[in-house]
């Protein structure tokens, strides 16, 4: 008898336990079969043979823990159709959407809606946090909801301490994580000067919001500090046995560019200047921050072309976040492997989703190809989000996704769209339905 027919069979470069192997990677029925040596002969629907591109290594799906897919009524912003589209064209196979939507994720028919868009619309697979509600008593029920990974706390809900708390217990008796937005809200305003923001929404915001909010790991809560500017947050957030992420906009970026770019630059917290950003990037390197997350958070063209104290705060990014890191890691600030585990790895581990952000048998096939060599420059015109913007509009890249497969199907290849709305799945954590594997 012959080998088996497999769905897809990938050739060539494979990032496994943080070496670059040559492998031959079989996928049937969603997951990964095998992990065989590179002369592993395989029959395929699909052939995937990169063993001759110099540049191309087969990496964990990437997984975005932080993005706004606006829908519902922000639908003119961003949907959940354009918004995992972007994703999965920037090698993303899985998204956390974030839940300051109209009506916002606080009502068991809010997320009832969110879910259902999702699951028709969705490219990649996906997550949803869940906003602080009103009435903490309908967490129970909206936490059991396959898809939900957690809860999100903003700066205003640091004002609610008791429904914080109430929220938080319920969360960590579901060993659901807690994601912070660290801004004290007593210590922040705005200002119209574009490059002054990081002075109306200083660092010591972030630090105070740190202290205030650790104080919920007493209830044995998973917290973890999302889009972090400094390193001394990250310090902060390390010393009470948090997680945090940051984005490619912190690292890349500095207020020198929200003074040149105004409300294309204009987002929260915002960008800081650039010895914190030096001071960020070296805590990158040492390996301190535990995952990168893109933040994207789009708006319509003439939101941003309001005045810049009117013009709303945000950016997209989870196209171009793929780009971003990896042309960091050709520029020697990080490695593949790092860069891998802060978009893949980690990233699982944080939201507690089982059976991905490795390359393993057995597990869900979401894969990333990327090509190292690549090169080319970001351009607002081609990227697939509803937003007409971005700050890295003309930024020159090195290295980029050139493949998506999510759940054993091929999504993007080159460039090019291969699949349809539905295509994700929703994530389940360990703690909601059932142990890890």
């Amino acid at each position: 008898m012959g080998n088996p027919i497999y769905d897809i069979v990938y050739r060539g470069k494979v990032l496994r336990g943080g070496e670059i192997v040559e492998a031959t990677v079989t996928i049937n029925n969603g997951r990964i079969t095998g992990i065989h040596g590179p002369g592993y002969q395989a029959r395929a629907e699909l052939l995937m043979d990169y063993s001759q591109k110099p540049g191309a290594v087969l990496l964990p799906g990437i997984i975005d823990i932080h993005v706004h897919l606006r829908g519902l009524e922000y639908s003119y912003k961003e949907d959940e159709e354009t918004g995992t589209l972007a994703a999965a064209m920037g090698g993303v196979t899985l998204v956390a959407d974030m839940p300051n939507t109209k009506p916002p994720l606080r009502t068991p028919s809010a997320l009832e809606a969110k879910l259902e868009s999702l699951r028709a619309k969705s490219y990649t697979d996906y997550a949803v946090y869940l906003g602080v509600p009103l009435d903490t008593g309908m967490l129970g029920e909206m936490m059991g909801k396959p898809g939900v990974v957690g809860l999100k706390i903003y700066p205003e809900d640091l004002e609610r301490r008791d429904r914080v708390v109430e929220a938080a217990r319920e969360a960590a008796r579901r060993r659901l994580i807690v994601v912070v937005h660290p801004e004290h809200p007593g210590m922040i305003r705005e200002t119209g000067e574009p490059g002054e923001r990081w002075r109306t929404r200083p660092l010591a915001a972030e630090f105070e919001a740190v202290k205030l909010s650790s104080t919920l790991t007493r209830l044995g809560t998973r917290l973890h500090y999302t889009h972090v500017t400094s390193a001394t947050t990250v310090t902060l957030a390390r010393q009470v046995g948090a997680t945090t992420d940051t984005c490619p906009h912190y690292l890349l970026l500095s207020s020198k560019h929200e003074e040149k770019l105004g409300c294309a630059a204009k987002v929260n917290p915002p960008l800081r200047p650039q010895k914190v950003v030096e001071g960020l990037i070296e805590a990158l390197r040492e390996g301190l921050i535990d995952a990168i997350s893109s933040d994207h958070a789009p708006h319509a063209g003439w939101e941003k072309e309001e005045d810049f104290a009117q013009c709303p705060s945000g950016i997209p990014g989870v196209e171009t976040m793929a780009r971003l890191i990896l042309t960091l890691v050709n520029r020697g600030v990080i490695s593949l492997a790092q860069a891998s585990s802060m978009m893949s790895t980690s990233p699982a581990m944080i939201l507690g989703i089982p059976g991905v952000g490795r390359i393993e048998p057995g597990y869900r096939a979401n894969l990333t190809l990327v090509d190292m060599n690549m090169t080319g420059r970001i351009r607002a015109d081609e990227l697939h989000t509803k937003a007409p913007y971005t700050p890295f509009d003309g930024f020159p890249y090195r290295g980029a996704p050139i493949a998506t497969i999510v759940g054993g199907q091929l999504v993007m290849l080159e460039g090019i769209l291969h699949s349809k709305p539905g295509t994700g799945e929703p994530a389940s954590t360990c703690g909601a339905h059932g142990p890890c594997i």
